[in-house]
């Protein structure tokens, strides 16, 4: 008998995984997103505690439905496919943080390495002033997706796996987390902004 997930998906193959909120607890609603543009199912199914599932009632969704803590509250399941997923980060959080527009830049590859010398050029202002810049523990995020763009694979770009590593570049940034820059990555994609609001696309 296929699983509650399964019938939600339409039986896709899963694009992406992340964490959109840092939670411990685990979920009790799993929350069905907008139907995809084409094709069955959902575009992603968000996990969600009591709390959140309250707290975050925006989040545009077609239904909710009981989960015995199936996973841990913030745990997304997108079905998009990694083009849609950028564009949706671009759209909803990307563009305004970096001033990266897709539209003036030749594919995603292009997209992402603009972006991600914006985000060093800041920290490496911040670094020079004296200060720590919030951006810094995200270097080496977009280090991941902007490598991954260049090879052709967007899934990976939109949400890079907890077992790819950053670049020498990145892991050479002595501001950088140790954790982050010894593979242990333990969020996927959580770049500052990338939270309820991305999912509303």
């Amino acid at each position: 008998m296929p699983s509650i997930v399964q019938e939600l998906s339409g039986h896709r193959d899963l694009g992406g995984l992340r964490m959109v909120v840092e939670c411990p607890a685990e979920a009790t609603v799993l929350r069905e997103g907008p139907a995809q543009g084409s094709g069955p199912g959902a575009a992603w199914l968000a996990y969600l505690c009591p709390a959140h599932s309250v707290d975050l009632s925006g989040w545009l969704g077609a239904a909710d439905h009981p989960d015995p803590g199936t996973m841990r509250c913030g745990t997304v399941l997108d079905y998009r496919s990694g083009e849609q997923q950028l564009q949706s980060h671009a759209d909803l959080w990307l563009t305004s943080l970096t001033g990266v527009d897709p539209a003036a830049h030749d594919g995603w590859a292009d997209v992402l390495d603009q972006a991600d010398r914006v985000l060093l050029a800041r920290v490496d202002e911040a670094a020079a002033a004296g200060e720590d810049s919030p951006l810094q523990n995200r270097l080496a995020f977009m280090d991941v997706a902007r490598r991954a763009a260049t090879r052709g694979d967007l899934r990976v770009a939109a949400t890079p796996s907890r077992t790819a590593r950053p670049s020498p570049r990145a892991c050479d940034l002595g501001r950088a987390l140790v954790h982050e820059c010894t593979g242990s990555m333990h969020q996927a994609l959580h770049y500052p902004g990338a939270t309820a609001s991305e999912l509303r696309s």
